[in-house]
């Protein structure tokens, strides 16, 4: 059994977590051209230049048995609108962590990216019996505009 037969699709009514592949390439950066999401300094998005490494980097970290890339295609449409990972697959402890995720700017703040980290809990816990799964962010300070919008920069309130 190959690595890739141990890395089912996640399908929810919305999306399907579908296992990357290289194929996937040209999709994921026109998902990441709505929004020109490569320019964002929160998260790390690929670009024109950098798509063959990241799926090539993505894929082989599933062969080693570290992470489950995939890409997030849109049920009704067919479309692949981001991706997502577990990564820091450690079995031994059972315990991972889900990240890597970007999503085209048509699709952020819908229930995308909700049903497709409700997909990875429940596989994680449900089907490979993890004990500990954790959320990875970008590790950059910026200020959101969500936030700004309200009035605040995502600073503590008391600072």
């Amino acid at each position: 059994m190959g690595v890739q037969s141990r890395q089912p699709a996640l399908v929810g009514d919305l999306v399907e977590l579908s296992p990357l592949q290289s194929e996937h390439s040209a999709a994921l950066l026109s998902a990441a051209a709505d929004g020109e999401l490569w320019n964002l300094k929160a998260t790390v998005v690929p670009g024109p230049d950098a798509i063959d490494d990241y799926v090539a980097s993505a894929l082989a970290g599933r062969q080693a048995g570290t992470v489950m890339p995939y890409a997030i295609v849109l049920r009704a449409t067919g479309l692949i609108c981001g991706s997502t990972r577990f990564w820091k697959i450690d079995r031994a402890n059972r315990k991972l962590e889900i990240g890597h995720t970007w999503l085209s700017s048509s699709v952020q703040r819908s229930a995308v990216n909700t049903e497709a980290k409700y997909l990875l809990l429940f596989h994680a816990f449900e089907v490979t019996d993890c004990v500990r799964v954790q959320f990875t962010t970008a590790q950059r300070p910026v200020e959101s505009g969500h936030f700004k919008n309200r009035g605040e920069t995502g600073r503590n309130r008391s600072q």
